[in-house]
């Protein structure tokens, strides 16, 4: 594919109506970037995770939940719909034209849970029995149609793109075995008990120590047949979902999918070699804070936080601290970015990588950003981040 390199930020509505459209727009021009991307579909989050926003006018924190930020169509809606607050696209549309940006519209899809409370039959349920308070089932042939009742609605605006994020299951492999999952795993042949044994000895981090690692698909071969095939088995789901919604938007506009990195994207159930069927870029996601918070909350007991981080490197072919104490210090190196990027440029697929570097040291940052070369970036996001690090990438593109 062909390269693009945009610079881009991805915005809030409530960013866009606090500071103000062309004050973003303005903003963002001014420090180097030539693309807004605009969320459109919130979830319960706190904005930003910790700490204030640095630039808000009017608050120093946001609760978001989920509400949907556009002018929709409600009548061509079937079961599922959807929960609005004030549109803001219009506004940021002529924004962009004004500072010369172009404008994409940010979508996420899976993680609903407004919907989730209101029709609990689409929700995932994990391999205990118990139902995801926000995530929607790919399988589930109404969150299908809601998803796609949502880009309809988005492509009228004639955007120059839409990234379609959380196509994917939650990490952990623990997703999804509502009836219907069930139903069709069982039907493909998969032994579920089986699935559900090799679950338990990964929450125990003994799960992942079973073989080399697949250079493509990332997880372990050697694997039990049958875990082998649900994992598999996911992949498809999430890449048949993916391809029902790019056939809606192909030829219209530009689609990218926001990605695990590749050597972690086996866990949520995307495939980077099957990219091509399903957008025209990907956009890997290399959160090397949220990486190191996330790993430091998840792992269990200091025992097993170290066997975990080993089996986390062993999957991620990285060669990090050795316990757990040496990486809460360290973190992760961002060497990582070129090495995760190589496998993508193997592969022949545009990337456009997306960053959170709210939480970065500036020196970290640029660095970063060298690793990136010529690939595009997004940084995620511009309510979170702090100007002077914003203008630390710009003026490094340039």
């Amino acid at each position: 594919m062909t390269a693009e390199a945009m610079l881009g930020a991805i915005a809030h509505p409530w960013d866009l109506s606090d500071e103000g459209a062309f004050t973003v727009c303005n903003n963002l021009r001014a420090m180097g970037f030539d693309t807004l991307l605009v969320q459109v579909k919130s979830f319960w989050a706190r904005h930003p995770p910790s700490g204030d926003l640095p630039h808000n006018p009017e608050r120093s924190e946001v609760i978001s939940d989920a509400r949907v930020y556009l002018d929709v169509d409600v009548k061509t809606y079937k079961k599922i719909k959807p929960v609005t607050a004030s549109e803001v696209i219009r506004q940021a549309a002529e924004a962009a034209r004004e500072a010369d940006l172009k404008l994409y519209i940010f979508l996420n899809t899976l993680i609903d849970d407004s919907v989730v409370e209101r029709y609990p039959g689409v929700a995932m349920v994990d391999a205990h029995g118990q139902r995801s308070n926000c995530w929607l089932c790919p399988n589930q042939p109404d969150a299908r149609v809601y998803t796609k009742n949502l880009l309809g609605d988005a492509l009228r605006l004639g955007v120059d793109g839409i990234i379609v994020s959380k196509a994917q299951y939650p990490p952990g492999c623990h997703y999804c075995f509502c009836d219907r999952c069930r139903a069709m795993g069982e039907k493909e042949g998969i032994d579920l008990g089986e699935v559900r044994l090799w679950l338990d000895h990964q929450d125990k981090g003994e799960g992942l120590n079973v073989g080399p690692i697949d250079p493509l698909i990332g997880y372990e071969r050697g694997l039990p047949e049958s875990v082998g095939q649900w994992l598999q088995w996911r992949r498809e789901r999430i890449t048949d979902y993916l391809m029902e919604v790019y056939e809606l938007a192909k030829g219209r506009t530009r689609v990218g999918v926001c990605m695990q990195a590749p050597r972690s994207a086996w866990s949520v159930g995307q495939s980077y070699p099957d990219a091509e069927k399903f957008c025209d870029f990907v956009s890997p996601m290399f959160y090397l804070g949220l990486w190191k918070r996330h790993a430091l909350e998840s792992f269990g007991s200091r025992r097993l936080k170290d066997e975990h981080l080993k089996s986390w490197y062993r999957l991620q072919q990285y060669d990090g601290p050795p316990t757990i104490r040496e990486f809460r210090l360290q973190g992760v190196d961002p060497s990582v970015v070129a090495q995760q990027l190589a496998i993508i440029d193997d592969l022949g697929l545009e990337a456009v990588s997306s960053f959170m570097i709210w939480d970065l040291p500036e020196e970290e940052i640029l660095r970063v950003m060298d690793l990136n070369g010529e690939h595009g970036a997004i940084i995620d996001c511009y309510g979170w981040t702090p100007f002077q690090k914003m203008l630390a990438v710009g003026a490094h593109k340039k």
